[in-house]
């Protein structure tokens, strides 16, 4: 996209988009970018940029369980959020 500039997720942007991964779940990205909830710290940010970056901390993630040493340790991203339906 021309004149599109890449920002770097905020902490702020990052926890909206758990909470709204908890609460919608993976993949529901639309559902998340319209919860009145989450849309002020997701304004601007499009779908494709929600799905991208939850790849990335996937990834991420990933890696840092590979590097401890047998450890089998799971990370939720929902553990620290509580959310009624």
């Amino acid at each position: 996209m021309v004149g599109y500039r890449r920002n770097k997720w905020t902490a702020e942007e990052e926890g909206a988009l758990l909470a709204g991964i908890c609460k919608h779940g993976a993949g529901k990205w639309l559902n998340i970018l319209e919860d009145p909830e989450f849309r002020p710290q997701l304004l601007y940010r499009s779908n494709i940029d929600l799905k991208d970056k939850w790849r990335n901390m996937k990834i991420k993630e990933k890696s840092m369980t590979q590097t401890l040493d047998s450890a089998s340790i799971s990370i939720s991203p929902c553990k620290d959020f509580a959310f009624s339906k």
